[in-house]
């Protein structure tokens, strides 16, 4: 159980990560860039 809770609250904090890296992608108008970097 505990495990579980350790994957969960990673994937979580990745999830707000990257949330905020796309909002400030978002705000420097580079959204296409990053899309094609990925």
């Amino acid at each position: 159980m505990m495990e579980n809770i350790n994957n969960f609250t990673s994937y979580y904090y990745c999830f707000l990560i990257l949330k905020k890296s796309f909002r400030k992608i978002e705000d420097e108008n580079e959204s296409l860039n990053f899309l094609e970097i990925v």
